[in-house]
């Protein structure tokens, strides 16, 4: 039997998707994209930066100010810096752990400190020059500050609700995102009056992905979102359960390296997850699953404690079950086909092995070996979705016109 017929024959399957599935979809919903589509806004901040260096008079309106997050300033300033531990300036969620670590000391730091010299704000240094009213020797630092207390005396903020001063700035960033994501799956961004219409090309592509991955659609017991879009119209719209929120309430945070009794807790998954179930007035019944389709995922370690329970569903480690784990991937460059894979494979074993560690297992490095003797994970490729005039949308023109 092949792949696609044994697939196709599993009764009750999850589905678990992330940014890749949207990508795959025509959508440009990566974090880059983001950051290139507001260029006018990087270019806006630019000029705020190299004003302030040049007369440090320069003010700004109440207006401007109120508008504007601190964190598209956090991320025009880690792009200024070209050093390569800087490659990752625009991974959202990745920055932002960056900026919220400590400084590492002692002799076995060297780990830590790499990656704390990610990023150039730190928000607990930050903290200082609010707090001490201090004066930063960066210039970037000080426009920071200097626009952080105008914007905390503006809306009221004392100097003690520091974080909570910083995560509703990320609130009106994530806002943003949602917002870009949004007039991608529908028509906002070509004319106003269709701004509640489908992009039916997308539509379109999530139904045939979702064939690509299982064909027994009533099989499909639920398809699991990390992504922000939202499937209207589609018979998988009342399956689709957003993890991190959709587009109206999206959520970026941390994997949750902080206790609760920290002030940055607020910032981890588990902190965000928890406020947008107090948000929530619906419950949706969630479906018992056997088997687990996972698309467009990066297999982050931030979202470890995501799979976890769902490997404990499955029963990952009992060899008498029968629960099967598909990783699905394409090939979106051919040039790249060797670098996609191994990364495939890397992220799996590392993965498997965390979760087999996690668990207690007595060598966790050999629960892959028996999971693929037993036949229980499964790595299938589905046909990437070349550009057509079918299946070419007003976001290619859109993004085509981009500097």
């Amino acid at each position: 039997m092949d792949k696609d017929t044994f697939i196709n024959n599993l009764s009750k399957v999850k589905i678990i998707i992330g940014n890749g599935f949207d990508l795959h979809c025509r959508l440009r919903t990566s974090y880059s994209d983001y950051f290139r589509f507001n260029h006018k806004k990087t270019e806006q901040i630019l000029d705020w930066l190299n004003s302030y260096r040049y007369d440090e008079k320069f003010d700004l309106s109440d207006d401007i100010v109120n508008e504007v997050s601190i964190w598209s300033i956090f991320f025009v300033i880690n792009n200024q810096d070209t050093k390569i531990q800087n490659k990752y300036w625009c991974d959202i969620e990745r920055m932002i752990y960056y900026s919220l670590m400590t400084k590492p000391e002692g002799p076995n730091s060297g780990a830590q400190l790499g990656l704390y010299l990610c990023s150039r704000i730190h928000w607990e240094e930050i903290k200082k020059y609010v707090l001490k009213d201090n004066t930063p020797t960066s210039y970037d630092e000080k426009f920071l500050v200097w626009f952080m207390k105008k914007k905390m005396k503006l809306l009221k903020y004392t100097p003690n609700n520091y974080y909570d001063f910083i995560l509703s700035e990320l609130n009106i960033f994530e806002r943003n995102f949602g917002e870009f994501v949004y007039n991608q799956t529908h028509k906002g961004w070509i004319d106003p009056y269709l701004k509640d219409s489908p992009n039916n090309t997308y539509i379109g592509l999530v139904n045939r992905t979702i064939k690509d991955l299982c064909n027994n659609l009533n099989e499909i017991v639920s398809i699991d979102s990390f992504n922000y879009s939202e499937f209207d119209n589609t018979f998988y719209c009342d399956k689709t359960f957003h993890i991190n929120g959709n587009w109206k309430n999206p959520i970026f945070g941390i994997d949750t390296v902080f206790k609760p009794s920290d002030e940055r807790f607020v910032f981890t998954k588990t902190y965000r997850r928890i406020t947008l179930d107090f948000m929530n007035n619906t419950h949706k019944y969630r479906p018992y699953f056997q088997n687990v389709i996972v698309y467009g995922h990066s297999l982050n370690s931030a979202d470890y404690s995501y799979f976890f329970p769902i490997f404990d569903q499955i029963k990952l480690m009992d060899s008498l079950s029968e629960g099967v784990l598909i990783f699905a991937y394409s090939i979106f460059d051919e040039s790249k086909k060797n670098i996609i894979e191994n990364e495939l494979r890397k992220n799996i074993s590392n993965l498997i092995f965390a979760y087999a560690n996690n668990k207690k297992m007595n060598n966790p490095e050999r629960l892959l070996d028996y999971l693929g003797i037993q036949n229980r994970i499964i790595i299938k490729s589905i046909p990437n979705i070349e550009q057509t005039p079918g299946n070419r949308t007003f976001i290619d023109d859109i993004f085509e016109k981009l500097p």
